[in-house]
């Protein structure tokens, strides 16, 4: 099984200045779509994965933080209630809209803060982060190996990554074809239409391309495997979503991308 690459064709710019122009719009409604397109399942799937994420951590360590793709701050509010105050929390993402939209969510809070920057390229230096995690934000990166490298550099030897995202089986399964063919043509669009009307119907329709494009769960797997030794994968909701738990990254350049 290969695995896939990033769309590398002189349509690049346009299909991500198209996807990042579209999730500028969805601000506002960002949570409450998610929470309909998973058939309002997504606060169960959020507590389960956090509290899989603290079951494997050291108590009573106070942990810098970083949140990949973190939104407009949500698993940062999981986060917060199983931690408390002891931990230091960054929230990173590509989007200005979603930054600014944070930063108001948590605007009295001394142990948060906000970096604007993409998976691919992260501002931090090697060794930062004793955890990671990244929720439902992976199947929107650009180049997939790029991040996985980023990631396993800037957490600490001993640290710990979880990903939170969609399940994709092998395309040859049933449970592939439902959620590519049916769910992902249904169930978003349904949502953005129900909240913004005709343009929310255009722009989730634009966003299920992310998903079209992201590699099986088994390749995303590999992915990771090359710069994890310890790489460990779940599935939640009946196969609906996959997790994902990483532990002693391997060191390797960041410009390899082989």
């Amino acid at each position: 099984m290969g695995v896939k690459t990033p769309i590398n064709s002189e349509n690049d710019n346009a299909f991500w200045k198209e996807i990042i122009l579209s999730l500028s719009e969805i601000v506002g409604v960002y949570e409450k779509a998610n929470n309909i397109m998973s058939l309002f399942t997504l606060k169960y799937v959020r507590e389960k994965f956090f509290q899989f994420v603290f079951e494997n951590i050291e108590d009573g360590k106070a942990l810098r933080i970083l949140d990949a793709g973190t939104g407009p701050g949500t698993s940062l509010v999981y986060i917060l209630k199983k931690s408390g105050k002891e931990h230091y929390c960054i929230g990173l993402d590509p989007l200005p809209e979603m930054i600014n939209t944070s930063r108001k969510n948590f605007i009295d809070l001394d142990n948060v803060d906000f970096v604007r920057g993409v998976f691919e390229h992260l501002p931090f230096r090697e060794d930062t982060f004793d955890l990671e995690v990244s929720s439902f934000a992976y199947r929107d990166a650009i180049n997939y190996l790029s991040v996985a490298l980023e990631l396993s550099r800037t957490l600490k030897r001993s640290g710990q990554l979880f990903i939170l995202d969609l399940n994709k089986p092998y395309e040859k399964r049933i449970i592939a074809n439902f959620m590519e063919k049916i769910y992902m043509s249904i169930f978003p669009i349904f949502a953005g239409t129900i909240l913004m009307g005709k343009n929310g119907f255009e722009l989730y329709r634009i966003l299920k391309k992310t998903y079209i494009r992201l590699p099986s769960s088994a390749e995303i797997y590999l992915i990771f495997k090359k710069v994890f030794k310890h790489c460990k994968y779940y599935v939640m909701l009946h196969g609906a979503v996959m997790l994902l738990h990483l532990k002693e990254p391997i060191r390797i350049s960041s410009q390899h991308k082989g």
